[in-house]
């Protein structure tokens, strides 16, 4: 389990489980809601070069199905500007 800076939220924390190569990421990926759904393009960089130092095969959303991790990396990167 480890903090990282995120688009979300302030105090976004991923869980990690080597064994299963699984990332949770919750909501860490979404929008801030409490700025009107802000999407803070630096933090989003952010959260995916840590996404893509992570050996995971799989990552966990809040609200979505599993993703595989280059599925997930492809669809952040097009929304980063």
């Amino acid at each position: 389990m480890f903090h990282t800076e995120s688009p979300h939220s302030p105090d976004s924390t991923l869980i990690y489980i080597p064994e299963e190569k699984v990332l949770f990421l919750g909501d860490a990926t979404s929008e801030d809601f409490e700025n009107d759904g802000y999407m803070d393009q630096e933090k989003l960089k952010t959260l995916i070069t840590v996404i893509e130092e992570v050996d995971c095969k799989y990552c966990m959303l809040g609200h979505a199905q599993p993703l595989q991790k280059p599925e997930l990396l492809d669809y952040l990167k097009t929304i980063v500007y």
